[in-house]
């Protein structure tokens, strides 16, 4: 696969071959993003061809609109807004279901589906909502990485603090005075929150 960034350079400059070559790159993307959906919810298979080509629409579109400006990169950007494309699609669906899809239901199994939509619409979890299950995943990677960064003392802080006790125990753990502990913690929780909150590149 060739450097995103070029084939954006060449899209600008009217090089239909980079819109082909890039189109195509990401619409590998859309089929996975439709056939997760369709895993959790199977009766949405009946619309998995539609789904796939309003997540296509999406990758055109969000390739003209991209700036290199942004806070994500390109392959978050388009991910994200395929998600919302697709979450709307699932929101209509949920919507036709509660006005009786307006003529549009032709089959008994359309029942299952509206089903579906509606369970997924209205999942009470924040982490069902793509915006959210995108940026937590980013942020958990970020955490990671800069965990690999920390000291060995940091790395010592960090594990107490993720076991929980007391500040008392935790210095004893650690051979800490409550001031040295206390000040490496707070040093340690502000490393953490910079890098959970921090904006993508």
């Amino acid at each position: 696969m060739e450097n995103v960034y070029e084939l954006l350079y060449m899209i600008r400059m009217k090089n239909e071959w980079a819109m082909n070559r890039l189109c195509a790159h990401m619409n590998e993307m859309v089929v996975i993003e439709v056939n997760h959906l369709i895993k959790e919810y199977a009766p949405l298979v009946r619309y998995r061809d539609d789904m796939i080509q309003e997540g296509q629409i999406v990758v055109a579109r969000a390739i003209e609109t991209y700036r290199n400006d942004r806070f994500c990169s390109f392959y978050t950007y388009v991910t994200l807004a395929v998600r919302r494309r697709l979450w709307q699609v699932i929101h209509t669906l949920n919507t036709q279901a509660e006005f009786g899809f307006s003529g549009t239901v032709e089959y008994e199994e359309d029942s299952d589906m509206m089903m579906a939509a509606t369970n997924l619409a209205a999942s009470p979890q924040m982490l069902w909502r793509p915006e959210y299950h995108l940026a937590y995943n980013e942020a958990y990677h970020r955490l990671e990485q800069m965990v690999q960064t920390l000291s060995e003392d940091e790395k010592r802080v960090l594990d107490t603090w993720i076991e929980g006790g007391t500040y008392t125990m935790n210095c004893e753990k650690l051979g800490l005075t409550y001031k040295q502990y206390d000040g490496r913690l707070n040093r340690l929780k502000k490393k953490v929150r910079k890098t959970v909150y921090q904006r993508s590149k």
